[in-house]
């Protein structure tokens, strides 16, 4: 049997301190064995992430970012998404998490393919 959490996170003051609540929880369950990150631009909850990713994460954490092709100063999308610092581009934010170990999905599409390239590592071999 298959078991999947969901943490969804919309902007709040709460939002940073419940991105790594998740990933702590998420670490210290028993039944997680993979972790796939959504990001968007602006902001720094990914940044935060990746430093937890790289201090505190075993289990491995495949990441995409939104946004990357998005404009400087420039609201995006339904919440409005904006960068406002070189920190809080789509970039950064990929070269953050994959210092800190992270398998960067290209697109939606290879989030698949990393959970299941991670998956069949984790087989025993017969």
């Amino acid at each position: 049997p298959t078991s999947t959490k969901r943490f969804n996170f919309y902007f709040s003051y709460f939002a940073k301190a419940l991105f790594v609540d998740a990933l702590k929880y998420l670490e210290n369950d028993p039944t997680t064995q993979q972790i796939v990150l959504l990001g968007e631009i602006g902001g720094e909850l990914e940044l935060d992430a990746a430093n937890f990713i790289n201090n505190r994460m075993t289990k491995p954490v495949i990441a995409y970012i939104t946004g990357q092709e998005a404009p400087i100063r420039v609201r995006m999308g339904h919440a409005g998404a904006v960068i406002d610092s070189p920190e809080t581009t789509a970039a950064s934010k990929i070269e953050a998490l994959q210092r800190a170990g992270c398998k960067i999905a290209q697109d939606p599409f290879s989030i698949v393919n990393h959970l299941s390239n991670i998956t069949r590592a984790d087989e025993p071999t017969l």
